[in-house]
C-alpha cells in the first residue's frame, strides 16, 4: 500500500468503517511509515477537537439587534429604492417607445393608443410615487417596535 492510498483510508479507520482486510493493510503500512502515522495522529487530535466543539444558537437578543442595526435597514431600503428607480426608468422607456411607435401608427385605433399611453404613464407615476414615499420614510421605520 502506498502513502497516497492511505489518505482516504485514514478517516475510515478512525470512523471504524474499514473492512478487516483494509484495516489490516493500513495498519501494516502504518507500522513502517512514520509520515502516515503522523497524519493519523493529526487526524485523531483534530477529531478530539471537533468532538469538543458544539454549535450554539444565538440568543434572540442578538437577532433582534441585528434587525435593528442601521446597516441592515439601509441595505433593505436601498434595495427597494434601486428596484423602484429601475422600474421607473423601464416604464418611462416603455412610454417613450409607445409614443414613438404606437401613437404614430394610424393603423391602431386612437382609443387603444390613448389607453396604452395612459396605462404606461399611470404605471410610471405610481412607481415614481412609491420611490418618493420610500425616500420620505427612509429614516422613520413605523414598525421598529414590533418584535419578530
Amino acid at each position: 500500500m502506498t502513502c497516497e492510498e492511505t489518505g482516504v483510508l485514514l478517516s475510515g479507520l478512525l470512523d471504524g468503517r474499514l473492512s478487516d482486510e483494509q484495516a489490516a493493510a493500513l495498519n501494516a503500512h502504518l507500522d513502517g511509515c512514520p509520515h502516515c502515522r503522523r497524519e493519523l495522529e493529526q487526524l485523531r487530535r483534530l477529531e478530539g477537537i471537533m468532538k469538543g466543539l458544539s454549535l450554539s444558537q444565538l440568543p434572540d437578543q442578538v437577532w433582534d439587534e441585528h434587525w435593528r442595526q442601521v446597516y441592515n435597514r439601509l441595505e433593505r431600503n436601498a434595495g427597494y429604492i434601486l428596484a423602484g428607480a429601475g422600474a421607473t426608468v423601464l416604464l418611462c422607456y416603455a412610454l417613450y417607445a409607445a409614443c414613438r411607435e404606437w401613437l404614430q401608427d394610424a393603423g391602431i385605433p386612437l382609443a387603444v393608443r390613448a389607453g396604452c399611453a395612459l396605462l404606461a404613464l399611470g404605471m410610471a407615476v405610481l412607481t415614481a410615487s412609491t420611490v418618493r414615499e420610500k425616500l420620505l420614510t427612509f429614516r422613520h421605520d413605523r414598525y421598529k417596535e414590533i418584535q419578530r
